[in-house]
């Protein structure tokens, strides 16, 4: 079948940050340690920021969505003024089915 690849982006700054944060919290050895605590809270702010920013772009799969609608609404037109259903063709398809 198809598979859609999409252009990898290059991980934005916030992003990285939150990397960085992570190694950083990889290194403090005790989860006792205040440090911890101020590693995890700030990691959590951050997240709370890429939630922010991820909201105000539309997802890849609605894209594809939209864009499959669109191409079938094409579709039915393109059809409609190429073959016109005439009114016995259509009343015949009706009898068939009931």
């Amino acid at each position: 079948m198809f598979t859609l690849k999409f252009k990898k982006t290059q991980p934005t700054d916030l992003e990285l940050e939150i990397a960085r944060l992570f190694e950083e919290l990889k290194k403090i050895d005790k989860i006792d340690d205040p440090m911890y605590d101020k590693v995890s809270d700030q990691i959590a702010k951050l997240y709370k920021l890429k939630e922010v920013d991820s909201k105000s772009a539309v997802s890849k799969d609605a894209l594809v969505g939209a864009a499959t609608n669109f191409a079938g609404i094409l579709m039915v037109l393109h059809y409609e003024q190429l073959h016109v259903i005439t009114s016995k063709a259509a009343l015949g398809m009706v009898k068939k089915i009931f």
